[in-house]
């Protein structure tokens, strides 16, 4: 049986967590491509400026989200569907993991839909929005890059059930797609638990890993 985080209660509020900043693989960074949308904006009002600047804005979108996706474990399920996804993909995977609310995603995903066409020239009030979306979209998950979460470890819980070991610590590896769980069974025999992306219980865990790392709180029940 592989345990899940309302298997338990009373997390041990004095918990320790491990982050690191994480390099990211590209020659450029989400923030200078959005740099370059506001640049374009500002410097150049006509259709030719308004294209560039969102199309500048739609790179840092993506790059930050294929970055945080892969940091995550997506590469994983990539290699499992034949190394293609969507950019839809792309998104339905952070939004599993956690790193950014819903309310943010779906606002993101209707300002980006209205202007989707490829021969589409935005309108200005249309691209600074898009602008506006994706600067509040990269500083809601730059903290997940700079602050990576590595592990977290607890002293012993209350087992709220049978034959459920007890978890001492949580641990990733940016990139990897492993997410490892220290276990103690009734007889305090230690083993680690491997969970990956294609399993439901990565994304219950890795929750309870950014939440502690990032709010310094569980919130196992939410």
């Amino acid at each position: 049986m592989i345990p899940i985080p309302t298997c338990y209660s009373d997390f041990d509020p004095d918990f320790t967590f491990t982050s690191r900043n994480v390099e990211v693989k590209s020659e450029r960074t989400a923030k200078q491509y959005l740099e370059f949308a506001i640049a374009d904006f500002e410097q150049d009002e006509t259709d030719k400026g308004r294209i560039n600047s969102f199309s500048n804005a739609k790179r840092a979108l993506h790059l930050q989200v294929e970055t945080l996706a892969s940091l995550f474990g997506f590469d994983a399920i990539k290699t499992k569907s034949g190394g293609y996804a969507s950019f839809p993909k792309y998104i339905e995977f952070i939004a599993k993991c956690g790193i950014v609310t819903p309310r943010i995603l779906t606002k993101l995903n209707r300002v980006r839909n209205a202007v989707e066409h490829a021969y589409y020239t935005p309108s200005k009030d249309e691209t600074e929005n898009f602008i506006d979306v994706v600067e509040l979209f990269i500083a809601a998950t730059d903290r997940s890059l700079y602050q990576f979460p590595i592990d977290i470890e607890f002293l012993p819980m209350t087992i709220l059930g049978d034959g459920i070991p007890n978890i001492s610590l949580i641990s990733l590896e940016p990139y990897s797609g492993k997410l490892l769980l220290n276990a103690n069974d009734a007889e305090d025999l230690q083993y680690k638990i491997t969970l990956r992306p294609d399993q439901d219980e990565y994304f219950l865990w890795l929750k309870v890993l950014l939440s502690g790392t990032h709010l310094n709180d569980y919130k196992i029940r939410n």
